[in-house]
């Protein structure tokens, strides 16, 4: 019995030893889960680039509209003083 404990003992210990040890499979899906996480950085980025774009963009065209607006009430109001006259 007691060298029964010991033999399960000496098992367990090697058993867990070479779990410990990392293999090229191992290796090889930390270096996917690295590339994976990059990938997902990069596209988080580039969507925040986007946004921000898309808000510039936004905003132009809101001061462009302003502008128009501008314009057209003073072409108005010299089409106006024109037909007073």
């Amino acid at each position: 019995m007691k060298y029964r404990t010991i033999g399960l003992l000496m098992s367990a210990v090697l058993a867990l030893a070479a779990c410990e040890k990392e293999g090229s499979a191992e290796r090889a899906g930390k270096e996917v889960d690295k590339a994976a996480e990059q990938a997902q950085d990069a596209l988080n980025e580039a969507s925040k680039d986007v946004q921000e774009a898309a808000k510039d963009v936004e905003n132009a065209a809101k001061e462009a509209g302003h502008e128009v607006k501008k314009a057209t009430e003073e072409a108005k109001e010299d089409v106006k003083k024109e037909m007073d006259k």
